[in-house]
């Protein structure tokens, strides 16, 4: 798995102590290793109980969110990487910028998921302008890659203004509920992306398919249910978002 020189920014990430667990010798660059601190806040097992599905016969699966166990190996039904995007530079704004958008670490089951998110930072705590994404191993979280470019985005957006218990518990049960492989369309799910902004927050999940207009009204309904969410959340397909200031947007959603 790619490993990312140490940056002011990404110092504030994750705890440096499972630096070495994570991550192998061969994916250093420059023979630098990524340094992060703990969250004060993070979250146990305990707390977020979620159930891991795997169909394989072979691997042992979890079934009763209750056996949990952060010391168990149990493999996860997609391997996931976690990105970190620092706030854009003035001069980039309106770009892409691949610079600013690094890979973290990758996780492929039980033990090695709660190791990290036990110790990432929240959302909330994040600078203004950045964002965490988590998306399938292998997947670059942005619209061009080709496992992302037919789909969309389900955006639910929190004002600056509301407590950061919101923002930081609906990354975490969105999070939980992906990785357990609990979405009811889970094969159909890219990601999810939570950014710090400031006026408005947002957790966007990344649908593979835009077109499957059932499929992705079932992923925004379960999101909204997961989160107990009341305000409405928007669906726009990578292609209508590229395009946004068009009238017509035909992949439009609102739940």
């Amino acid at each position: 798995m790619a490993q990312m020189n140490p940056t002011n920014t990404t110092n504030d990430i994750i705890n440096n102590d499972i630096n070495n667990d994570l991550n192998n010798d061969d994916s250093k660059q420059d023979g630098q290793s990524l340094q992060i601190v703990s969250s004060p806040s993070a979250s146990s097992p305990e707390q977020h109980p979620t159930a891991i599905n795997n169909n394989s016969e072979e691997e042992e699966v979890i079934t009763d969110g209750s056996t949990l166990d952060i010391d168990e190996d149990l493999t996860l039904q997609y391997r996931w990487a976690l990105w970190y995007s620092a706030p854009k530079s003035k001069d980039k704004e309106k770009k892409w910028d691949t610079e600013r958008v690094k890979k973290v670490v990758e996780v492929g089951n039980v033990k090695e998921f709660w190791r990290v998110f036990n110790n990432l930072a929240p959302p909330s705590t994040l600078k203004d302008g950045s964002d965490l994404h988590l998306f399938r191993a292998g997947v670059s979280p942005q619209w061009e890659d080709s496992f992302n470019a037919k789909g969309g985005t389900w955006t639910y957006r929190i004002s600056a203004d509301d407590t950061n218990q919101k923002l930081d518990t609906a990354w975490f049960n969105t999070v939980l509920t992906m990785i357990g492989d609990q979405f009811d369309d889970a094969d159909d799910i890219c990601g999810v992306v939570v950014s710090k902004r400031n006026q408005t927050n947002r957790l966007g999940l990344w649908v593979k398919h835009a077109d499957d207009k059932d499929a992705v009204k079932r992923i925004g309904k379960q999101l909204k249910d997961i989160n107990r969410i009341r305000s409405r959340i928007y669906f726009y397909s990578h292609d209508d978002a590229k395009n946004f200031n068009k009238p017509n947007k035909p992949s439009e959603m609102i739940l």
